[in-house]
């Protein structure tokens, strides 16, 4: 089983001393853009608080360029480090082995920039939506021998039927009561800061549409961004 109690997230403030406003992002990679989508605008943050074994690297210009500023703990006054209002970029990275168990968590495929949808579990799935709505959430749930488990919208409820791979035999679905094999994947955190999910089969989940979990490596098809919700 894993652990839920440690900080999944990095938070960041819009004032020294942790105050202000406050948000808080999962690992990933976040440009000018990003940021300014999750309420982080840009030469905004002056402290941060970081969860023990993250990184956080901080860029004075978009795109990961400029000055770099790296932390991996609490810091309560970026006027005194010499980048108050400077970030414009930033990468979190998770220590090894991290998964946000027991987090509401959307995905969203790297190759084509969409959401995985659970299309309410009446046909399969797809990773074809530009925002996350109720059908694209997911709550991520232990499911035993280092395992996940996503549960997610489907019958006009949310958090009430669990995704199936199908075993790479048909396109993924979000229609199963309870968890059994083809029910359970193993989250991998790539290197950078993207999540893929292994199958039963030992075969990834592709960001297509339809889904399927039957990718033999990981590309830019099998890599997702994920978001707390």
């Amino acid at each position: 089983a894993f652990g839920s109690a440690a900080p999944t997230s990095v938070t960041f403030y819009e004032h020294t001393g942790y105050d202000g406003k406050a948000v808080s992002l999962p690992p990933g990679n976040y440009t000018t853009a990003q940021l300014a989508a999750a309420g982080i605008y840009d030469n905004w943050v002056s402290s941060i608080r970081v969860p023990s074994g993250f990184t956080v690297e901080i860029y004075d210009y978009d795109n990961f360029g400029g000055t770099k500023w790296t932390f991996t703990a609490d810091h309560p006054d970026f006027v005194a480090a010499g980048l108050n209002d400077r970030m414009s970029s930033v990468k979190i990275f998770a220590p090894a082995g991290y998964i946000p168990i027991g987090e509401l968590i959307s995905l969203k495929c790297v190759a084509n920039n969409q959401y995985v949808n659970s299309k309410n579990g009446a046909s399969s799935m797809a990773c074809d939506v530009t925002s996350a709505g109720p059908w694209e959430q997911f709550r991520v749930v232990d499911a035993g021998d280092g395992k996940i488990a996503l549960k997610g919208y489907a019958g006009d409820v949310p958090e009430s039927k669990y995704v199936c791979s199908e075993n790479g035999q048909v396109a993924m679905i979000c229609n199963r009561d309870a968890i059994g094999s083809w029910e359970r994947f193993e989250w991998i955190n790539n290197s950078d800061g993207t999540i893929s999910l292994k199958g039963n089969n030992n075969l990834y989940v592709t960001g297509s549409s339809p889904m399927w979990c039957t990718a033999t490596s990981i590309t830019s098809t099998e890599k997702f961004q994920y978001a707390f919700h």
